[in-house]
């Protein structure tokens, strides 16, 4: 066997085998001489085998060529030549038939019966699927990526699962992959390509218009509420649950045994690793490069931009551009059933408008506009007429250039004096770096206009972020109690989602009373003891405004005290927060005479006790295997009294 090793940069090797080398004559048949012969039997002998009618004779073969007139002047012995050479391809397999022959002679014939070979079976899948490319088209699926998103939100627990209940995720997972990236970049090319650009411009496109722009924006809207879900899961996914993962579905496609293929560990690891690259990188940006999803979000939005402009144009065409060859016509029809020359005259007034005023648009002072004044009562005014020809030409006065620049300059100025106003105006509606819309006062309409903009470009982000004028990151917080808040402005009231808005780009530090704070998993903690003292609740696994306070306390030099919930999950949680803190990082209350006297009667299941096998911190330790013992979880509620003993006040 022969191997051609190349490696360059961040290349992956390639292996040049003899397989990759050899020709495939299986292929012959689709572009050889007499093809449409050749690709009709093979047709024959795959709807056969698809029945599992594997084995036809010659005569069968021809008999069904036979019944389309096309191959009318089709012989057998033609026929007979075909099949021999799709045998000699390796299309076709031979076997002979002794069981009908009845003499000598016909023994020495050979009558064959011939089977459609493995190769050339998935060769005519492949060509039916080709065929059939145009007529199943491809669509945007927005249960593609909820799946993904539940997939993937499942990685974590697959540490705990068997290989093949693992390599069955994992297959799921690629498969949707898969389908969502062919299926998007397909559809984005039909919407791009020259044809679906001429069908734009049709009367006919208006028709379903709208159908399609609804289409895409619930494409969007899936974007929107799962895409960034997946990149923070990828994101926060460690090191050591990737590899084991890895390990199990490395381990599992290894251990299938193969017949006549040659893989290593090391390849199907290789490939395994290589399809979560393509995977983390699609959902999630790095070096500074927009990911494929934000690419596609913004694909997406340029298509509907484009078919609304599109639309607009074809609906201003229609009510401008009259057809004036059904006009004439119909005016014909008038004048052919006038009964003299003076019903004709006065039809003809009627239709070309000698008895009635020409109308001239413009935007013209008028002395009042009261609507008790009439146009007649006012001044008249001089319009001049220009010809419609071109051969006129207006006649211009030649000037010297007008230097503008300090004109421009004083533009530029006022402009950026009112946006500094406006920032500053709305600086006054935050508090600790947050917009809450439930509790602003009454706002102008240009506050509200700029704040709904701010909701707006971030919704269109894959992480909900954006920049405001004056250079500060905002993010909304992803809610999903579907709670809507009304909004008082000057000229009315609106209803909106109650959706927070935090600036937190421009926080370089985080001030905490005795530099130390206090953080529980639990809201109703949280409100017992929010008092004296620095506090801050985490509500379970930690997001990423949470992520971003933790690396400005630590910036800040500020001790943690954390406390979390006695439960597999709870002692995970604090495990990663202590070995993600820059800091002094300190458990509160999570020592095993705190587990008992919080214990609850929630049993804990074996799959979930499996998730304490992962706690390595010498401190959490006790606490999780005495868990296993118990085999029950224990809550902070239960022991509020104890958290109480220290006031604390929110960060």
């Amino acid at each position: 066997m022969r191997h051609c090793h190349i490696q360059k940069g961040n290349i992956e090797k390639v292996q040049v085998s003899d397989k990759l080398l050899k020709p495939l004559t299986e292929v012959k048949y689709l572009n050889a001489d007499n093809v449409s012969r050749y690709r009709c039997i093979m047709r024959i002998f795959y709807e056969n085998n698809e029945k599992l009618n594997y084995w036809l004779y010659q005569e069968d073969g021809y008999e069904k060529m036979k019944k389309d007139s096309y191959w009318s002047e089709y012989t057998i012995e033609q026929c007979q030549q075909d099949l021999a050479s799709l045998v000699e391809w390796k299309n076709l397999n031979t076997m002979q038939d002794t069981k009908k022959v009845a003499s000598i002679e016909e023994f020495k014939n050979k009558k064959y019966r011939y089977q459609i070979s493995e190769y050339s079976v998935q060769i005519e899948r492949l060509v039916l699927r080709l065929e059939n490319l145009l007529v199943e088209g491809a669509s945007l699926e927005p249960t593609l990526l909820e799946r993904i998103r539940r997939n993937v939100e499942k990685f974590s627990k697959m540490v705990e699962e068997e290989q093949a209940d693992v390599n069955a995720w994992w297959n799921d997972l690629n498969s949707d992959f898969v389908r969502l990236n062919q299926n998007y970049q397909d559809y984005i090319r039909d919407l791009n390509s020259v044809r679906a650009e001429e069908m734009m411009h049709t009367k006919e496109f208006m028709v379903f218009k709208d159908r399609l722009i609804e289409y895409l924006r619930s494409f969007i809207k899936g974007l929107q509420r799962n895409v960034g879900v997946i990149e923070e899961y990828l994101r926060l996914l460690d090191e050591k649950t990737k590899k084991q993962v890895f390990e199990k579905v490395t381990a599992y496609q290894f251990a299938i045994p193969r017949i006549d293929i040659e893989l290593s560990k090391k390849q199907i690891e290789e490939n395994v690793i290589g399809r979560f690259e393509s995977i983390y990188n699609w959902f999630v940006a790095t070096d500074g490069h927009e990911n494929e999803a934000a690419k596609l979000f913004d694909a997406t939005n340029e298509i509907i931009r484009r078919i609304t402009r599109y639309a607009a144009e074809l609906s201003e065409k229609n009510s401008l551009g009259a057809n004036r060859k059904e006009e004439y016509k119909k005016v014909a029809e008038l004048f052919m059933k006038c009964e003299d020359v003076d019903e004709a005259h006065k039809m003809a007034a009627m239709v070309f408008g000698i008895e009635r005023p020409v109308h001239i648009s413009g935007d013209y002072d008028r002395v009042t506009d009261s609507m008790n004044q009439g146009v007649y009562e006012e001044e008249p005014i001089c319009i001049e007429l220009k010809p419609r020809i071109r051969a006129y030409r207006m006649k211009t006065k030649r000037s010297s250039i007008v230097e503008s620049t300090e004109k421009k300059m004083e533009i530029r100025k006022k402009m950026l004096q009112q946006q500094k106003e406006e920032m500053n105006r709305i600086r006054l509606l935050e508090k600790d770096g947050v917009i809450e819309f439930s509790e602003l006062p009454v706002i102008e309409p240009r506050i509200r206009e700029i704040l709904l903009k701010w909701i707006s470009d971030a919704m269109e982000s894959v992480d909900f972020s954006s920049r405001t004028d004056d250079g500060r990151t905002y993010q909304l917080e992803k809610t999903s109690g579907g709670e809507t808040c009304v909004v008082h402005c000057e000229d009315g009231n609106f209803t909106m989602p109650k959706v927070p808005l935090n600036i937190i780009a421009e926080w370089q530090s985080i001030e905490c009373i005795d530099h130390e704070i206090y953080i529980v998993e639990n809201p109703s903690v949280f409100a017992a003891i929010c008092r004296d003292k620095s506090c801050m609740c985490m509500n379970g696994q930690p997001r990423l405004a949470s992520i971003l306070i933790l690396d400005l306390l630590a910036k800040s030099n500020v001790k943690i005290y954390y406390s979390g919930d006695f439960d597999p999950e709870g002692l995970l949680i604090a495990q990663k927060l202590r070995q993600y803190y820059k800091g002094d990082f300190f458990y509160w209350h999570m020592e095993i005479e705190d587990y008992r006297n919080g214990i609850s009667k929630e049993v804990i299941s074996d799959k979930r006790k499996k998730i304490l096998d992962r706690i390595k911190d010498e401190e959490l330790l006790p606490v999780a295997n005495l868990m296993k013992e118990y085999g029950v979880a224990g809550y902070q509620e239960n022991i509020l009294d104890k958290f109480k003993e220290i006031k604390c006040t929110q960060v």
